[in-house]
């Protein structure tokens, strides 16, 4: 959701579209791996600024059909 991207720290700087690719780019793990570190790496950027918006993301993994 835009809870993710619209993140801010303490400098009223946005997580934004890159933050978020660059998040996604840390992990080639599960979906459950990719959720984590990203939840992550938006908490960090935070630090102790208060969450001001929900965060909902879905992961999904494709299998190819054989």
């Amino acid at each position: 959701t835009d809870g993710v991207v619209e993140a801010n720290n303490k400098d009223d700087k946005l997580f934004g579209e890159n933050g978020l690719i660059d998040a996604l780019n840390l992990t080639m793990g599960t979906p459950q791996e990719l959720e984590t570190v990203v939840l992550n790496t938006v908490k960090d950027f935070q630090g102790k600024r208060p969450q001001f918006d929900d965060i909902t993301m879905l992961c999904v993994k494709y299998l190819e059909r054989q």
